[in-house]
């Protein structure tokens, strides 16, 4: 018969934290001459493929199934039209911006000095140029282009061709109803991947290459994100601001404009 005090007996063992390591998964316990008493501990394993490396963003998986513009940002291109439109220092600061821009004279020049004044692809371009719709004035194609630009930085130009290829025509369409598409890195897709999509009654209705539509042509107006598909415009920058408790003296800024022009 056993030994009852023997039975009882239970094996006893060291609990210091300098005699005890831990790991999680497959990751080895941190090298080094410390004790770790309390420590850092080594970083869980990666468990994402090696392919993931170079991702701009943490978007939300299935970011392309959506089937509204600008679906992922705090606030929407209705929301923007509707400050712009109703906040009337807005709207001076965005139509005065129109003015000048469209009071500016432009001229077409070959590059690199090659060609005369009297070259036949100038005059063919400030012709183009004077209607790029093929019906509209280039001030007032100007001005609708630009408000696009300032309130919801999506201005859209889609480029008609000819079965050639050949470039016909430029005709805005309205930013709100297209969709950007991102690749596996949160990137803009290379043709001849669709990278645009545009949504009619809440339902994809057109995809379109990168060379088809050309969205977001927005110089330093808009401010530029890593960590979004797109950039802010000018009115977006003004309610953040707003939010934030920035004085709406500034206004004019968002739209690269000093108040001191605004006055004149």
């Amino acid at each position: 018969m056993p030994d009852i005090d023997q039975a009882l007996r239970v094996s006893s063992f060291a609990l210091e934290p300098y005699r005890m390591s831990v790991a999680r998964g497959n990751a080895p316990a941190a090298a080094g001459a410390g004790a770790d008493w309390f420590g850092p501990l080594p970083p869980l394993a990666p468990i994402a493929p090696k392919e993931v490396a170079g991702r701009q963003f943490d978007f939300p998986p299935g970011f392309n199934l959506g089937t509204k513009p600008r679906a992922y940002e705090p606030i929407g291109f209705f929301e923007l039209r509707a400050l712009a439109d109703a906040y009337d220092l807005v709207r001076i600061v965005i139509e005065t911006r129109k003015d000048q821009l469209a009071r500016l004279e432009w001229t077409v020049r070959p590059r690199g000095g090659r060609g005369g004044e009297g070259d036949p692809r100038v005059r063919r371009i400030e012709a183009f140029l004077r209607r790029p719709d093929g019906e509209t004035a280039w001030d007032a194609w100007l001005r609708a282009l630009l408000e696009d630009l300032f309130v919801i930085d999506a201005p859209t130009l889609w480029c008609e061709r000819n079965r050639a290829g050949g470039l016909i025509a430029l005709h805005p369409i309205d930013g709100a109803t297209i969709k950007r598409v991102i690749d596996d890195w949160g990137r803009t897709p290379a043709p001849p991947l669709p990278a645009y999509q545009q949504v009619l009654h809440g339902l994809p209705a057109v995809d379109s290459a990168s060379i088809a539509i050309q969205p977001g042509v927005t110089a330093t107006v808009a401010k530029q994100t890593t960590y979004t598909p797109g950039a802010q415009s000018g009115v977006f920058a003004f309610i953040a601001d707003m939010q934030t408790g920035v004085s709406p003296a500034a206004t004019a800024s968002y739209v690269d404009l000093s108040v001191t022009e605004l006055r004149r």
